[in-house]
């Protein structure tokens, strides 16, 4: 995995991958396994978890501060550490229930914004309380995460199970 200089690099994981915050936004795709129908006819996802993003910053303790972002098929939790400060709140959110490729684009502003690749409206935007903080690096975790990826095919190879 390389990165050059200012320009963005297609970086593909099968679980997790650290990029340096060198851009404005980022493109992620991650998997989401198709939904399981169940006896009674009702649906469920495999898994509720889609995708992590631990936003690291410059000059500080990675143990003591940082941000987190946990997507869910119903919901994103934000959590937030400054030292002995932790704060946790989730938003509600709507995922179709079909699974495949998940593609969002993460923006740090005065907010975080996450939204559709190709929206124009977030669907999830929190307020970036930093204090003279400066992003860092950001870590994706989730299953076949890309991060920059802009072909309009994607096809990642899956060994074992």
């Amino acid at each position: 995995m390389r990165y050059m200089g200012r320009w963005k690099a297609c970086v593909v994981s099968s679980r997790a991958v650290t990029v340096p915050w060198v851009w404005p936004q980022i493109q992620v795709t991650s998997w989401i396994p198709p939904i399981n129908t169940l006896s009674n006819g009702d649906s469920t996802f495999v898994s509720d978890f889609i995708l992590r993003l631990i936003i690291r910053f410059e000059n500080e303790d990675f143990q003591t501060t940082h941000d987190a972002l946990d997507v869910y098929n119903s919901n994103v939790t934000f959590t937030t550490i400054r030292k002995s400060f932790i704060n946790i709140t989730s938003q509600d959110i709507y995922l179709p229930e079909d699974g495949g490729w998940f593609n969002v684009t993460f923006e740090v502003k005065e907010t975080y914004v996450l939204k559709y690749t190709g929206s124009r409206e977030p669907f999830f935007t929190m307020q970036f309380h930093a204090s003279g903080e400066k992003v860092q690096e950001v870590i994706i975790s989730g299953s076949n995460v890309t991060v920059n990826c802009d072909s309009v095919v994607l096809v990642v190879l899956v060994v074992g199970s």
